[in-house]
C-alpha cells in the first residue's frame, strides 16, 4: 500500500494556480472563489487529477481562502538570501 506522499507523487496530471491575483478593492466579494471555480472547470475538461496552489508563506489571507476551498497543506519551501 502507498503512503498518502508517494500517492501524491504519483500523479500524472497536476496543475498549479500560481500568481493569481485580485485586486485589493474586489477581495472578499467572490470574485476569487469564481476564478478558483473556473480554474477547477478547465482542469476537470483537461483531465487533471490534483491542483495545487501557491501562496507566499506571509500572504495569511490567500492561504485561509485556498484552506477553506477544501486545499491541504503539502510542502513547505524555505529560502535564505545570500
Amino acid at each position: 500500500m502507498q503512503s498518502s506522499l508517494e500517492e501524491y507523487k504519483n500523479v500524472s496530471k497536476l496543475a498549479e494556480a500560481e500568481n493569481m491575483f485580485v485586486l485589493e478593492k474586489y477581495r472578499s466579494s467572490g470574485v476569487g472563489k469564481q476564478l478558483l471555480q473556473g480554474f477547477i472547470k478547465w482542469c476537470k475538461a483537461k483531465g487533471v487529477k490534483r491542483i495545487r496552489a501557491v501562496a507566499s508563506a506571509q500572504n495569511i489571507r490567500a492561504i485561509e481562502f485556498y484552506r477553506r476551498e477544501g486545499f491541504k497543506d503539502s510542502t513547505l519551501a524555505l529560502e535564505k538570501e545570500i
